[in-house]
């Protein structure tokens, strides 16, 4: 992937093994410099395919979450007997009468 500049520059005065020679002496390839945009693009529309599925992923996720939820209100209600939200914080109070427990009875 890299090509010596100049052979000559690249020997004079530095022994094979001399990383100073290494650094000067190599440089990028045309081909390096014409890959790395195109590697980047392809990394960066795979990422956001991969973001975009997540995401479908995640709404089919809250949609089946959001229809348990509203089938769990509707059968604790029906339990109890009360209007009350059993996922609101504010109607759960401090005495955990309201949630789960609620439905298998003490």
């Amino acid at each position: 992937m890299f090509f010596v500049a100049n052979r000559k520059k690249a020997h004079l005065g530095c022994s094979a093994g001399s990383k100073h020679a290494t650094r000067s002496a190599l440089l990028p390839s045309p081909l390096t410099s014409l890959r790395l945009p195109i590697a980047i693009s392809a990394t960066l529309e795979a990422q956001n395919t991969s973001f975009v599925a997540l995401a479908n992923k995640i709404a089919t996720l809250d949609t089946d979450f959001q229809r348990l939820k509203a089938l769990y209100t509707q059968l604790w209600r029906a339990k109890t007997g009360s209007m009350r939200d059993p996922f609101s914080q504010l109607d759960r109070g401090s005495g955990g009468e309201f949630g789960v427990e609620s439905l298998y009875g003490k």
